[in-house]
Formats: structure tokens, sequence, C-alpha cells
């Protein structure tokens, strides 16, 4: 299927966050081609919602009357708004992502604190 011009722009505009936070690598095409997939399935619901109304009517069973209840679409945009919170945490673009970037970090302020020491115990 040919990408839109709004998936365009999602990745766009994820690929430029990504540089921005200097962490992009060609590597993540395929995830922020997704990634700006399911940005545009969230606004396409969001659209139909706005269009539809927040709730509807609906017959209630064997024809007994109306009942209210929340939109059909709230429970699989939801859905996708969670997607969307993973698939941003795995390119590395919000706090879950911060976490993980920091315990890397602190590793590794470790390891080079652990290399220096010995450096140092050789020379002597």
């Amino acid at each position: 299927m040919a990408k839109t011009k709004s998936q365009r722009e999602n990745e766009n505009r994820i690929r430029n966050m990504m540089e921005d936070a200097g962490i992009y690598e060609p590597r993540y095409e395929l995830q922020i081609e997704q990634t700006a997939e399911t940005m545009v399935d969230i606004a396409d619901m969001k659209a139909v919602i706005k269009k539809e109304g927040r709730v509807v009517q609906e017959v209630k069973t064997g024809g007994l009357g109306m009942k209210t209840t929340a939109h059909p679409l709230y429970m699989p945009l939801n859905q996708l708004q969670q997607l969307l919170i993973r698939q941003m945490a795995s390119l590395g673009l919000n706090k879950l992502s911060e976490k993980k970037s920091e315990a890397k970090e602190a590793k590794r302020q470790e390891m080079d604190g652990i290399e220096a020491f010995y450096a140092g115990r050789r020379k002597q």
C-alpha cells in the first residue's frame, strides 16, 4: 500500500526527533514506518469518533428500546495509543525508554571506572 502524505510527514517528524536526540540510525527505518502508520491509524479513528460522536445509540436485544454506549472505536483506539507508546519507547523517544538508557549509561560509566582502576594498577 502506498504511503499517505500524513504517514510520510509522521516518518519525517519521528526521524527529526531521533536526530535531535542523537539516536537516529538507518536500522530504525522499519520501526519508524510502522510507528508513523500507527499515528495515522490513531488520527483516522479520532476523526471517525469526532464525526459520529463519543456515544452511540444501540438497539437493545429483542428490539426493546435504545441504549447509549461509548463509541465502539474507543477500545481499539486505546489499544493503538498504548502500542504507540511502546513503539516510541523502542525508538528511544519517551520516558519509558529513558530508564533503559539511563541504566545502560550507568553501567557504561561503571565499566569505564573499573577499566580506569585496572589501567592505573597496571602502571604501578
